[in-house]
């Protein structure tokens, strides 16, 4: 039996961001939820959690991601953001990553979405689809 599975999205990104930023002179790393504790001293600090997505296709998974940015003030954390958009938009283009992407397409381009949690500490968002291929087990 042939069973196709969803990629862990936010680890692949937190993996395949990671290798893009690098390649491309970026200097912000990726990881997935949960924030860490001492979040003031990890900045800047960037989040990628799944929300949900569909399967399309048979084959085809449309992930729908939200990607936070922390960062020390409202106008580094917006930079970041950015940078993060343009290195999450290029993936299906680069080369030398650890996952297929075929399409990623911004819903929402950043925004200040400040932190209940961490008022002090500026907090830019925005959402994306990611298409990839299911996993087959």
């Amino acid at each position: 039996m042939r069973y196709l599975i969803p990629l862990d999205i936010e680890d692949a990104l937190r993996v395949d961001v990671s290798t893009a930023a690098s390649q491309g002179g970026f200097s912000f790393s990726i990881a997935a939820p949960p924030v860490p504790a001492n979040l003031g001293a990890s900045l800047p600090y960037v989040l990628v959690e799944r929300l949900g997505g569909t399967r399309d296709e048979v084959v085809i998974d449309e992930h729908i991601v939200a990607v936070d940015v922390w960062d020390k003030d409202w106008a580094d954390a917006h930079s970041v953001a950015n940078d993060v958009l343009g290195v999450l938009s290029a993936l299906p283009d680069t080369d030398g990553l650890a996952h297929d992407y075929l399409e990623v397409a911004v819903n929402v381009l950043p925004y200040d979405n400040p932190d209940p949690d961490h008022q002090d500490i500026p907090r830019v968002s925005f959402t994306a689809h990611v298409s990839t291929r299911a996993e087959e087990r």
